[in-house]
């Protein structure tokens, strides 16, 4: 165990050093001028020159990735072109709605799809079943942005049920605590603000769940049916036990361990996911930060958000394998 956990905290800079290296040679191969996108039209050949010193971008790009990797080992992620500010703070102030819009997905993923998952199993064959099979085809398909822009179609512009767009009403905003506009309107005990900020959170998070939500159901349904062939449970129903206390107590118990697992992993994808939903829905998270940096050529923005995004999935992919350890003796002792 020891040697394992070792291995993977070793290997977590390498991973690091990797993606930051990639990022930026591929930004820096992205064809344009950040300083003339910055300046606009009316710039003279001064001007650009003057915003190329500023941002080190006149130098050698071996020269520029010294400069940048330096400046990274101290904590420090640059200037951002686009707000002026350093990047670190920008991805503080961008982070908390990422962090909420993630969290929300993975709650609806989990309500929706282990629920279908079990209905299905319990069902099979039937036409529960069957429907469920077409939701989770439709689910793993469908792109985010072709989704997205169906419901603001169908649901904002046309029964005009939910905004399109934000994270909030621009009068009804949140005292800033933790930057969590749901914990932020709790701890503060403001229910308008609440229900304002859940109403702008439902849309973007359905559709950012609408994969897992479907990937769940299928894992579900498919490890319920193979645990209610086990021995243990033919045994429980042998012994005269209630049906919906073997299904729900002992079966469901032991078919969701590699669905939980499988959780984890998830969210890591999720928050590389929101990239395109928050643009669709103009969500101000490190997705759409990272939209518009690429857009404009920003390319400590570009690092700083992949690098923050990377991390979390080189975490979270961590706190799996540890779990995987410790629910698999198997995984132990290979």
């Amino acid at each position: 165990m020891k040697k394992i956990f070792l291995k993977r905290i070793i290997l977590m800079p390498v991973v690091i050093f990797g993606v930051v290296t990639i990022t930026f040679m591929i930004s820096h191969v992205i064809p344009g001028d950040a300083t003339a996108l910055l300046l606009g039209e009316l710039a003279d050949k001064e001007q650009i020159e003057h915003a190329r010193k500023l941002y080190n971008l006149d130098k050698p790009l071996p020269v520029q990735y010294l400069l940048y990797f330096k400046g990274l080992v101290k904590g420090n992620l640059g200037q951002s072109i686009m707000t002026q500010r350093p990047v670190i703070q920008d991805l503080k102030d961008y982070f908390p709605a990422s962090v909420e819009l993630v969290f929300s997905a993975i709650f609806l993923a989990i309500v929706f799809g282990i629920p279908i998952g079990v209905i299905s199993a319990t069902r099979r064959n039937s036409l529960l079943d069957h429907v469920s099979r077409i939701f989770a085809i439709s689910g793993v398909s469908m792109p985010h942005f072709w989704f997205g822009i169906l419901l603001q179609i169908l649901i904002a512009y046309t029964w005009k049920l939910l905004p399109v767009s934000g994270r909030s009403d621009f009068l009804l905003r949140p005292e800033y605590i933790t930057g969590l506009n749901l914990i932020d309107s709790l701890l503060t005990f403001n229910l308008p603000v609440f229900f304002s900020c859940v109403k702008y959170l439902i849309m973007p998070a359905f559709v950012l769940s609408f994969n897992s939500m479907a990937v769940y159901s299928r894992m579900t349904r498919a490890q319920m049916l193979e645990t209610m062939e086990k021995d243990f449970i033919r045994t429980a129903k042998a012994g005269g036990l209630p049906r919906r206390l073997v299904i729900y107590k002992y079966a469901l118990k032991n078919a969701l361990i590699p669905v939980v697992t499988h959780i984890g992993m998830g969210m890591s994808v999720l928050f590389g996911a929101t990239v395109v939903v928050e643009t669709v829905f103009d969500y101000p998270g490190v997705g759409l930060y990272l939209s518009k940096a690429v857009l404009n050529l920003d390319f400590s923005a570009i690092i700083g958000s992949t690098l923050l995004i990377s991390i979390l999935v080189i975490i979270m992919n961590f706190l799996v394998d540890l779990v995987y350890l410790f629910l698999d003796p198997r995984i132990r002792y290979a």
